[in-house]
């Protein structure tokens, strides 16, 4: 029961902590490009 509840919990934060990184790194990327 309990090694199946956990992915649920998991995968939104995961899904979240990556949008996060590919937001940043888009405005990074974005940054970059006015910079240069």
């Amino acid at each position: 029961k309990f090694y199946y509840s956990r992915p649920k919990v998991t995968f939104p934060f995961a899904l979240l902590n990556n949008f996060k990184m590919g937001f940043t790194y888009g405005l990074f990327i974005d940054a970059f490009k006015l910079a240069s």
